[in-house]
């Protein structure tokens, strides 16, 4: 039985992960880390966000040298608090990164992991490209 770590974007899909993988074996912890990287190209899906809402918001890097702002910053402190007190208290086994498999949800774990430093050597990526139970099921055997 393995300890292991999932971390989600959204507390929604934290939850639906948990009911896919309730018969597991492995001990689960699932997270939703809340919060978004906000990328300029997203004004055509988003455009309530305008310049000025961008204004206060700190940026970060993404992997691809876009420049991406944080919203959500205060919900992903509280989320990135309560995994270095479960880093502290627990020994993960595998770390799964089942944040969205676009940029946006690889750039949200990464600014995650910038803070909380998880072992790189125990993290996987879980990949999936719609939450069908039956899909997601062969997406976690696929990496454990």
């Amino acid at each position: 039985m393995k300890n292991i770590l999932i971390v989600t974007e959204k507390a929604s899909h934290a939850r639906h992960f948990k009911k896919v993988l309730q018969t597991e074996l492995d001990n689960l912890l699932i997270i939703g880390v809340g919060g978004y990287i906000y990328t300029p190209d997203e004004h055509k899906y988003m455009p309530n966000i305008t310049d000025a809402d961008l204004i206060p918001c700190k940026r970060f890097t993404l992997s691809n040298g876009e420049v991406g702002f944080i919203l959500g910053e205060d919900t992903i402190n509280a989320t990135v608090k309560e995994l270095n007190v479960l880093l502290s208290e627990q020994n993960f086994d595998v770390i799964i990164n089942a944040c969205d498999p676009d940029k946006n949800g690889n750039a949200l774990f990464d600014y995650v992991n910038s803070l909380v430093h998880f072992d790189k050597n125990k993290i996987k990526r879980l990949n999936y490209i719609n939450f069908d139970e039956k899909h997601l099921r062969e997406a976690y055997h696929t990496i454990i």
